[in-house]
């Protein structure tokens, strides 16, 4: 039973994370040509639509997510997540008016194929087991989390050097 908690609150996550992105891609839409090139943040921070969808994605999603994973723990739960994805899709094609072409429809499918498969794995990881408080765990954490956002850091001042370059630069930062 609590496997099938963890995969019911896995796929909600993932829901949660990806619809809190459309609703702010709307809201990014919505803006005229002209907020856009002004303080552009600032304006976003004020916008309702913008902070709902925030709200959705980080205080839904990163709750279901914890959930899930005290479920059914870190093995299956990013495949899980992907599940957002048909979310994404559809909110996308509903709320922000885009079109739906032929090979997403066929993607979707595929995901839903491969999320039932992922689910009837059962494969979980009994996270009660590992010692969160051990030196090297911990350091282990420290260091990637400081390599990760020095990615980031060196990829937004090199974006903004390099127009050429621009995008592959966002890509690796996000």
């Amino acid at each position: 039973m609590s496997e099938i908690l963890g995969i019911f609150f896995a796929i909600c996550a993932g829901i949660a994370i990806n619809l809190g992105t459309v609703l702010q891609k709307k809201a990014v839409n919505d803006l005229s040509p002209e907020m856009k090139s002004k303080d552009y943040f600032k304006i976003l921070l004020h916008t309702k639509l913008w902070l709902i969808g925030l709200a959705v994605q980080i205080g839904i999603g990163t709750t279901f997510t914890i959930v899930a994973q005290i479920y059914i723990g870190p093995a299956i739960l990013p495949g899980l997540l992907a599940t957002g994805l048909i979310a994404m899709a559809i909110g996308a094609a509903k709320i922000v008016g885009e079109k739906l072409m032929k090979d997403e429809i066929i993607a979707i499918g595929l995901i839903i194929v491969a999320i039932v498969l992922i689910a009837l794995t059962g494969l979980t990881v009994d996270i009660t087991v590992v010692d969160l408080n051990n030196g090297g765990f911990i350091a282990r954490q420290y260091l990637f989390t400081g390599v990760f956002v020095g990615i980031i850091i060196f990829c937004e001042i090199t974006q903004r050097k390099s127009v050429q370059y621009r995008s592959i630069l966002f890509a690796i930062e996000s």
